[in-house]
């Protein structure tokens, strides 16, 4: 299955089908890039948490705090509004335009997408007054008809959600019931390609509008149809139903990991997910052993546990119990340094995090590690990938288990 990847940023509702699928969509009420909806609590228990735990709380919100919005191109969006909104101010026309079209960027990243649309129409016309605008005019114009196309998705894929809801090919099930932003977004293609020519981006957004709305492949001119086709897999390969909704998971966030293990050793799979925002916290969700899901997250006792990228999960200290690798800082340059977090089970559905005492406590960014039993001593150990650029080199960390609850980077 494939979900809508066109846009820029987004948040969207869970989905579980035989492994778990997270992406990023904004819902139809704005919810903050920093601030993702998350389903009401319906368990109870909230224990307390354990001293480890709060001190690596401080110390990821001290993380997310640092980071400076102008050194990340996305993330911080309300941050990086007012930076460019500041310099829509400059006396230079050239700086004022520039700014101008990040601060319309950047509302969109950030899920107002109404606002991000009269911005976008507004930039247009004042760059049209200017001579020789022609590709400016045809990039922002191609960002406004997938601002219209993120205005659809947000009133159909989000607010009026099915189980096949933005998965291309688009079925007759999964078409919008609520067209306007798809057809404006489809008329400004067409503009585009009758004034500037061929493009691709602009080619698939137009093909892919057209198909959320039932007007592809007929609706689309031949010059610029994608060949049906090419949605075609010469592989018979089985097709996986999303059962989210019917079994209780629902909820907006952005991008992150998940991890299906029995957490609480009841014989029965949970679901543990992670989200990318400094404000998200991981969800837990408990299987009802009939057939359901609960959210049982303040359960876990890792209130302040805060975002994620991916994370995994091997039994560290042979306890029979799973335990959790949480990654951050991934995407976000040298501003990714933020701890990662080792969480260790307690059993019952609770965890403590203890990277910082196990020896593993780094600040780099990351989306990706592996557990295994790398020198066959019968504990398991890990290797953390970090991300670098040519500006910010972090080490890979390679932790062996010492089999007394800490670990040594080799």
């Amino acid at each position: 299955m494939i979900r809508l990847a066109c846009l820029p940023v987004r948040q969207a509702a869970w989905s579980v089908v035989c492994v778990l699928l997270l992406i990023r969509c904004n819902p139809t009420t704005r919810t903050d890039t920093q601030h993702s909806e998350q389903v009401p609590e319906t368990t109870s228990q909230t224990p307390t948490r354990d001293a480890s735990t709060v001190r690596m709380a401080a110390l990821i919100a001290k993380s997310f705090a640092e980071i400076d919005p102008a050194k990340t191109p996305f993330f911080t969006n309300d941050a990086r509004m007012d930076l460019f909104r500041g310099q829509m101010q400059s006396p230079d026309l050239q700086t004022r335009l520039n700014a101008w079209s990040f601060y319309a960027n950047e509302l969109l990243n950030g899920g107002y997408t109404e606002q991000a649309i009269q911005e976008l129409h507004s930039l247009i016309k004042e760059i049209q007054k200017l001579p020789n605008t022609d590709e400016p005019v045809k990039r922002y114009s191609r960002l406004l008809a997938i601002a219209y196309l993120r205005l659809g998705e947000q009133a159909n894929c989000i607010s009026q959600r099915n189980n096949e809801s933005c998965i291309i090919p688009i079925s007759s099930k999964a078409q919008f019931q609520m067209t306007q932003g798809s057809e404006t977004a489809m008329q400004i293609c067409q503009d585009i390609l009758d004034k500037f020519g061929k493009d691709e981006e602009t080619i698939w957004v137009l093909n892919l509008a057209a198909m959320t709305i039932g007007q592809y492949p007929d609706g689309v001119p031949d010059k610029w149809r994608i060949p049906v086709s090419h949605f075609d897999s010469g592989i018979d390969f089985p097709r996986f139903t999303d059962v989210s909704l019917r079994v209780g998971i629902r909820g907006n966030s952005l991008a992150g990991g998940s991890c299906i293990e029995d957490f609480d050793g009841d014989g029965w799979m949970d679901i543990i997910t992670s989200s990318w925002g400094p404000h998200d916290p991981l969800t837990y969700w408990k299987n009802d052993g009939r057939g359901g899901f609960q959210n049982a997250s303040e359960r876990m006792g890792l209130e302040g546990i805060n975002g994620g990228l991916n994370m995994l999960h091997s039994d560290i200290n042979n306890d029979g119990l799973a335990d959790i690798l949480v990654l951050r800082g991934s995407w976000l340059f040298g501003e990714g340094t933020i701890p990662n977090s080792l969480l260790l089970n307690k059993g019952n559905g609770q965890f403590r995090d203890i990277a910082e005492e196990a020896g593993v406590l780094a600040f780099a960014p990351t989306q990706t590690a592996v557990f295994a039993d790398f020198n066959l001593d019968g504990l398991i150990d890990f290797f953390v990938g970090n991300e670098s650029t040519t500006q910010a080199v972090f080490q890979n960390e390679f932790y062996l288990n010492k089999g007394d609850g800490t670990f040594r980077n080799v």
